[in-house]
């Protein structure tokens, strides 16, 4: 039996009463534009494309280890491109998973992958550079860096 977990663990409204909270708020918000997450809609369809009729799907949450455990092939329905928020789900799955279960990974890209434990922590580091915007704060400091240096060269060539 093939299993579709289906969950959208990040989309909890926050409720700032302070600036901090209000900013904290519209850079989540930021970051779930940037995740381009598909509807719960269009990941059912596309799983339905995808593994067939013989599917059933199952939202994430209580009697989740109990159903893994007697499903056969497992497929984990991420509606981003790298799994964002399943942290608690991937456990929970894989933990209930028997050792003749395999776990798939359908995201909102389109990409069918298994998840093995080495794609698994390359999809870990993705998260926390997505999650703290490492790469945007390289950039940015470069940026910030190199500027004044720019400017001063530009300036002693004669450019303004």
């Amino acid at each position: 039996m093939k299993l579709a977990v289906l969950a959208f663990p990040d989309q909890r409204p926050l409720t700032p009463t302070t600036a901090i909270g209000r900013a904290v708020s519209k850079l989540a918000g930021v970051g779930r534009f940037k995740r381009n997450a598909r509807t719960s809609e269009y990941m059912k369809s596309l799983a339905a494309e995808h593994l067939g009729p013989e599917c059933e799907f199952v939202d994430a949450g209580p009697g989740l280890p109990e159903r893994v455990a007697r499903a056969s092939e497992i497929v984990l329905l991420w509606p981003d491109g790298n799994g964002y928020g399943w942290l608690p789900v991937e456990r929970a799955v894989l933990g209930a998973a028997r050792g003749a279960s395999r776990v798939f990974v359908l995201n909102g890209r389109r990409r069918y992958f298994e998840l093995t434990p080495p794609v698994l922590r390359a999809f870990r580091a993705r998260r926390v550079l997505a999650r703290f915007w490492i790469g945007e704060i390289i950039i940015a400091s470069a940026l910030l860096l190199i500027s004044p240096g720019l400017v001063a060269w530009d300036w002693a060539r004669g450019r303004r």
